[in-house]
C-alpha cells in the first residue's frame, strides 16, 4: 500500500505541475509585456491552473480514483470497517466555487488561443503541436467541466426556469456518464503540452507562465 500510494503522491505532483503549465504562453501574438492586458491574462495564467488544481482534488471521481491509494480509504463501507466515511474536508466543501471559478476562466483561457488558431497557417513544428495539445485539453476540459453535478444542477434550474428545453437538459444529462472518460482525456492532454514544451523550451523555468 505503500507503493501504491507514493505512486499516487508522485503522479500528483506531475499533474499539479502539468496543470500550471499548462497556461505558458507559447504561440500567442506577441504583446506588449507592460500593457495591462497582458497583465490580467498573466494573472489569471495563475489563478486558473490553481483553481483548476482545487476543483480536482476535491472533484468525487478523482476523489473516489485517488483516496483509496492516498488516505486508505475503504472501497466500501459494509461489515467492519475502521476507516469508513468520514466528515468532507475543509477544501472539499467549497467544490462548487472551484468548479465556477474554474468554468468562467476557462473561456479565458479560450481567447488567449483564438488568435493563435486564426493564425494557425504560420506556426509549424512542435509548436503546432503544442497548440494541438493545448486546443484538446481546452475542448476535454470544457467537456469534463460540461458533465460535473453542479453544472447538471445548474442546467436544471434552468429547465425548471424554462430558460432552456428540458430536451437541452436531457442531453446535457446523458452526457455525465462519460464524466470519467473526459476527464483522463483533459488529464492526458494537460500532460502532453508539459512534455512538448519542456522539449521545445529545453528548461522547465522556461515552461512556467510569464518566463517564455
Amino acid at each position: 500500500m505503500r507503493f501504491y500510494r507514493i505512486i499516487a503522491v508522485s503522479l500528483w505532483i506531475l499533474l499539479s505541475l502539468s496543470i500550471v503549465l499548462a497556461h505558458a504562453e507559447h504561440a500567442e501574438p506577441v504583446v506588449d509585456k507592460s500593457s495591462i492586458l497582458y497583465k490580467i491574462f498573466l494573472l489569471h495564467d495563475w489563478i486558473h491552473p490553481v483553481l483548476f488544481i482545487l476543483m480536482i482534488y476535491s472533484c468525487y471521481y478523482f476523489r473516489f480514483f485517488s483516496a483509496r491509494r492516498i488516505n486508505n480509504e475503504p472501497k466500501t463501507c459494509t461489515g467492519d470497517c475502521s476507516n469508513c466515511y468520514k466528515e468532507e474536508g475543509f477544501l472539499k466543501k467549497y467544490h462548487r466555487y472551484f468548479f465556477w471559478g474554474t468554468f468562467i476562466l476557462l473561456f479565458v483561457h479560450i481567447g488567449e488561443v483564438i488568435p493563435s488558431i486564426n493564425n494557425i497557417s504560420s506556426i509549424d513544428g512542435i509548436e503546432f503541436w503544442i497548440l494541438m495539445s493545448e486546443t484538446s485539453y481546452l475542448v476535454a476540459a470544457l467537456f469534463y467541466l460540461g458533465t460535473c453535478y453542479h453544472f447538471r444542477y445548474f442546467a436544471e434550474r434552468l429547465a425548471n426556469k424554462k430558460l432552456i428545453s428540458y430536451k437541452l437538459y436531457n442531453k446535457l444529462t446523458s452526457l455525465n456518464r462519460h464524466h470519467n472518460i473526459f476527464f483522463w482525456i483533459t488529464i492526458s492532454m494537460v500532460m502532453l503540452r508539459f512534455i512538448l514544451m519542456l522539449i521545445y523550451t529545453k528548461s522547465l523555468i522556461k515552461t512556467f507562465p510569464g518566463t517564455f
